[in-house]
């Protein structure tokens, strides 16, 4: 390629005309001797940076005959060969001017093909190296290296504004590939073949989208169609370190163009191929579709960066820059659940710090970033919310306090994770049905941020104790060890409460007596006769009793159990009316009851496991109370721990932590030996001694009577004192918060073998829990009853009428819905509701080996679940998109049960179906839409033989063209857009999935008719004698049915064309 005219002048910086001027003299000293002439040209990024006016400190030389490592020798020589002292005077060379030589050698299995040789010269980073040529051979993938001429060097370079010289000995800029023009179009284009540059060095692909981004440059179509080719991926997850693509991906998000980065990496759909483990092949894979949502927050933030801001606040130096946008990076793996744990009591790391580890390596600082943000983020969420709302905790400085310094004592710098779960939420709040825009939810994160610096916590991880282990020790009488932590903990909480207060003698009066407790029963622990394997020095039978004693004692202590006796009640049953004063009372003694738990469970669960251990073998039958309370701290989960009276948001009484120790203690099979032992302790030690007093209180449900049976005479009149929903009546609602998890932990370890033996004693309480009005409860109670029904034998369950029991109880939660219930209360009961209701009609129906019949039994179910569930809670709720989704996703199962039987809901079925495909916002909720469109299908599947030649037909014909126009509307608006925007249009799948789904459900629509039309025929044929070629004459009905359509709107043509990928026979 021949030179363009008007080549641009290029002006050296004093220290490059010095370093040019030394160069120069080395190749002529060179020169001297029988040698080519030597020609220096400075290549690539420099020459390009300084045409486009953009400072650079890394110079790369190419030398046209002798390698990088060769003349650097030279040069050494020649800076400090006494031979050349007269020369070093002339550039004024300083003893810190030139630095050592470095090798970087080449790697040809990782596509590093080039041996170089850097020196820092004059403050400048200079790499050396020859000119060259790549040939490569049938049998290896790797390139053979030669010397080459400079237009052969250019052409092997990955981009053309990458391929220019500047030539030192005539000091003009070379363009041998076309780099010039790009420049001036603000293209990136490769000087060969796309393809066949990537497969050279399929590191190109990312190098390309970093110097897209950082210039503000377009990638030139053709490169862009294969950067994604499943042979270039392919490559660069082999042939390229991953250390090289996280050097790559550092460069794009230390940017200031960090977001146009992503932004490239989500279009071009590199995103899996970077952000992954590459030693997985069973890696799930995260869902983009709204992760844009993320990294254009984190972007508008950083530009709108004010004093006091958001980014101002929580981005605080250059790393937290770079974090931050790596944080950003990963935030669609948030979506995906934990992995399962591979040692009990250890959790496993997040998916997010996984694929950064093994993905582009990164340091172990960001890893623990990551991983403690995507722990800590329902922590953070939840103080947020308080932070938020008007209740007593908000002001509780010591509680956020304490969090922030556990947050940064855990992973790393705090702000980061509160960055972290503030992205996370813009992403997840974009793809919910009750979306807050961007900057209401800004307003919140805002609001919280200020919270915390008007409490003044933010620099609480740097707070200095005024408390240490020695003046606790001291205080104490015991000698300082671990377990001390904990009680400096409680120090300084009260340092948090107390700000400014330097006395020392209040924060040890807070910490003694909660831990003299702790400290005694350590005592106890570290005498010799007490431990296994040592000869007691008393009786034996008075230690084991003791250490009982101790740990029955311990945990009575950590027990979120609240007493009651202090607040009044009032007279003639109206228990539940209590006074302002009394209310307030019990808030702060329910708020008293989850500060102690949660900041004294931990060490007293600890101290429980190594007393038990003391017991070993000759533990006797006394410790229900701790099996009780370790079951509960393990059973609880974050979103099911009861709280205190009707104050639902006073906080939890456990923490993930807590449970962890609570799950490793039961583990050990010295506390709950499996088998017979454990069947006894549920039968025996939580139904009969535990449970059955806490719910003897409460009214029983009339369905069954005392002793757990189905009654014969159900009575239903309202017992007179007493209302049924207070502290009084409902003891294990209200008082003891162990029942529940402790009752869903039984139900869960219970084998079908000792249901079936003993199942009066759960029914009470399996009704009692899902008769209860509070959502958390009711819910999960259904979760809790379909495990039970789950191992519940079918022939029982009919035996004791006990389904009609259940089903009696199961419909009312069905009625459910907005607005007398919150939609998102409603759709936590309504689940688990239908899964029961499923459960009961299997358990109705035939053997399994008859299961492609239904019994009437279970039709009779089945038919009531679409008739009183999901057609009546359509009626009352089809504007709440989320109910909706649930209802068509209950649908689908309903009808694969169902089958051929459910023609006779085709009158209900199919207006709803149309209702929400035809509904013009529907593609605003792309997932409820998605399960319509699955309802249809199942329709289909299922109903078929009816659906031909009916009104059903052109109601489905109808939705499916109505879905369709309004999807690809939905689409043309977002590219609209983002074109006014001047940003890329990301690909949305799940616009894509929809329309994939529409034009399955098409064919499929077609396969019916063509099936009824093709039966009908060969019937026909029949009755005639006459050959089979009539019932094959017609092969597209739905073409000659859809044909004026597709006519007047050529828009349909796509719709009806090959089914979305699927021949119709295969349908």
């Amino acid at each position: 390629m021949g030179q363009p005219k008007n080549l641009p002048v290029i002006e050296l910086t004093p220290k490059e005309a010095q370093l040019r001027d030394l160069l120069l003299d080395v190749a002529r000293a060179i020169d001297a001797n029988p040698t080519p002439p030597v020609v220096l040209r400075w290549a690539g990024g420099w020459v390009r940076d300084k045409i486009l006016g953009i400072g650079s400190h890394d110079i790369d030389t190419a030398i046209n005959c002798m390698t990088g490592e060769a003349f650097a020798l030279r040069l050494q020589d020649f800076c400090f060969n006494e031979a050349h002292e007269k020369l070093r005077e002339k550039h004024t060379i300083g003893p810190d001017d030139i630095g050592n030589l470095h090798k970087i050698a080449k790697n040809p299995e990782k596509s590093k093909h080039l041996e170089t040789t850097t020196v820092r010269l004059f403050g400048l980073d200079v790499d050396f190296v020859n000119l060259r040529k790549e040939t490569y051979t049938q049998d290896s993938r790797n390139p053979q290296m030669e010397f080459g001429t400079a237009e052969e060097d250019a052409l092997r370079r990955d981009a053309t504004v990458n391929a220019l010289f500047y030539n030192l000995n005539t000091g003009e800029v070379e363009d041998f590939a076309g780099g010039l023009p790009d420049m001036e179009a603000k293209l990136i284009r490769t000087p060969l073949d796309p393809l066949q540059t990537f497969m050279d060095d399929p590191l190109r692909v990312l190098r390309l989208v970093r110097f897209a981004s950082r210039l503000g440059f377009r990638i030139d179509e053709d490169a862009e169609a294969v950067m994604a080719d499943k042979n270039v991926l392919e490559a660069l997850k082999v042939k390229i370190s991953r250390e090289r693509i996280g050097v790559e991906l550092e460069k794009m998000l230390k940017h200031q163009n960090a977001c146009d980065a992503l932004r490239r990496l989500e279009k071009l759909g590199l995103y899996n191929t970077v952000f992954t483990d590459p030693a997985r092949e069973d890696l799930p894979v995260p869902d983009l579709k709204n992760w844009h949502q993320a990294y254009e927050c984190l972007a508008f933030l950083e530009e709108t960066k004010t004093p006091g801001s958001i980014y101002d606040l929580l981005v605080t130096s250059d790393e937290a820059r770079y974090f931050a946008w790596c944080i950003a990076a990963v935030v669609p793996w948030e979506q995906i659940p934990d992995e399962k744990p591979t040692k009990p009591g250890k959790p496993p790391v997040p998916l997010g710090a996984q694929v950064a580890r093994e993905g582009f390596k990164a340091p172990n600082k960001l890893c623990d970033v990551i991983t403690s943000s995507h722990r800590h983020r329902e922590e953070i969420v939840e103080l947020k919310r308080i932070s938020l709302s008007d209740e007593e905790a908000r002001n509780e400085r010591d509680r956020f306090g304490m969090a922030i310094r556990h947050w940064d004592l855990r992973g790393g710098p705090w702000r980061l994770q509160v960055l972290f779960a503030l992205l996370v939420d813009i992403e997840q709040q974009a793809g919910s049905q009750a979306a807050k825009s961007r900057e209401d939810k800004l307003k919140e994160w805002q609001a919280f941020l200020d919270h915390l610096v008007e409490l003044d916590v933010m620099d609480a991880p740097s707070i200095k104790r005024l408390v240490d282990g020695r003046v606790l020790s001291k205080a104490l009488g015991v000698k300082p060890g671990k377990w001390m932590m904990e009680a400096l903990e409680v120090a300084m909480a009260w340092q948090l409460r107390n700000p400014g207060v330097e006395d020392i003698e209040g924060a040890v009066e807070e910490t003694t007596p909660r831990y003299q407790v702790v400290l005694g029963i350590l005592a106890a622990l570290r005498r010799p006769q007490a431990l296994p394997g040592q000869p007691p020095t008393g009786d034996l039978n008075s230690e084991l009793k003791a250490t009982e004693e101790l740990a029955t004692i311990l945990a009575k202590w950590i027990a979120p159990v609240e007493d009651h006796g202090n607040i009044g009640t009032a007279d003639d049953g109206d228990a539940d009316m209590i006074s302002e004063d009394e209310h307030t009372k019990k808030q702060k003694q329910y708020n008293d009851l989850v500060q102690r738990c949660r900041s004294l469970a931990g060490p007293a669960i600890s101290s429980i496991h190594e007393l038990i251990t003391v017991l070993a073998n000759a533990r006797t039958n006394h410790l229900d109370e701790v099996l009780i309370t370790l079951i509960a701290y393990a059973s609880a989960s974050q979103n099911e721990t009861p709280s205190g009276g009707d104050q639902e948001d006073a906080g939890n009484w456990t923490t993930p932590e807590i449970s962890t120790l609570a799950e490793t203690a039961l583990l050990d099979e010295k506390i709950l030996p499996p088998g017979a032992a454990r069947d006894q302790f549920i039968i025996n030690g939580i139904l009969e001694r535990y449970l059955r007093p806490l719910f003897s209180k409460t009214k029983r449900p009339a369905a069954v009577t005392a002793s757990g049976r189905k009654a014969a005479y159900a009575n239903e009149d309202d017992e007179i004192g007493l209302p049924d929903d207070s502290w009084v009546t409902k003891p294990w609602k209200f008082t003891d918060h162990r029942a529940v998890p402790v009752f869903a932990w039984a139900v869960n370890e219970a084998d079908e073998q000792l249901i079936t033996k003993h199942w009066p004693l759960f029914i009470p309480v399996l009704l009692t829990l899902v008769d209860d009005p509070t959502t958390r409860i009711r819910a999960r109670g259904l979760k809790v009853l379909s495990i039970f029904l789950a191992k519940f034998p079918s022939k029982l369950l009919h035996d004791t009428g006990l389904s009609q029991v259940f089903e009696d109880a199961v419909f009312p939660t069905l009625s459910y819905l907005p607005s007398l219930t919150p939609e998102k209360e409603s759709v936590q009961l309504l689940v688990p509701a239908f899964e029961v209701l499923r459960i009961l009609a299997r358990k109705q129906g035939p053997p399994l080996s008859t299961i492609s019949t239904t019994s009437k039994k279970e039709n009779k179910l089945l038919d009531r679940i679409l008739r009183e569930g999901v057609f009546t809670a359509y009626f009352h709720a089809k504007e709440h998109m989320r109910i909706v989704e649930v209802l068509c996703q209950e649908t689908v199962l309903v009808l694969q049960h169902m089958g051929i039987h459910a023609v006779k809901h085709l009158k209900d079925l199919i207006p709803m179906v149309s209702s929400i495909m035809t509904n013009p916002f529907a593609p605003l909720s792309p997932t409820t839409l998605l399960s319509s469109i699955e309802t249809l299908q199942a329709t289909l599947a299922t109903c078929w033989p009816r659906i031909p030649s009916s009104p059903w037909q052109d109601e489905i014909l109808q939705s499916l063209v109505t879905a369709w126009l309004n999807v690809l509307e939905q689409e043309q608006d977002q590219r609209q857009s983002y074109s006014s925007t001047s940003t890329i249009a990301p690909i949305d799948p799940t616009i894509a999935e929809i329309k994939t789904q529409l034009k399955i459900s098409a064919a499929a629509l077609g396969t019916v008719i063509l099936k009824t039309q093709t039966t009908a025929a060969m019937e026909e044929a029949e009755d005639r004698e006459t050959t089979s070629e009539a019932a094959s004459s017609r092969r597209d009905p739905l073409g000659e049915l859809t044909a004026p359509l597709v006519s007047r709107e050529p828009l349909l043509a796509d719709l009806f064309g090959a089914g979305g990928g699927q021949k119709r026979s295969e349908l």
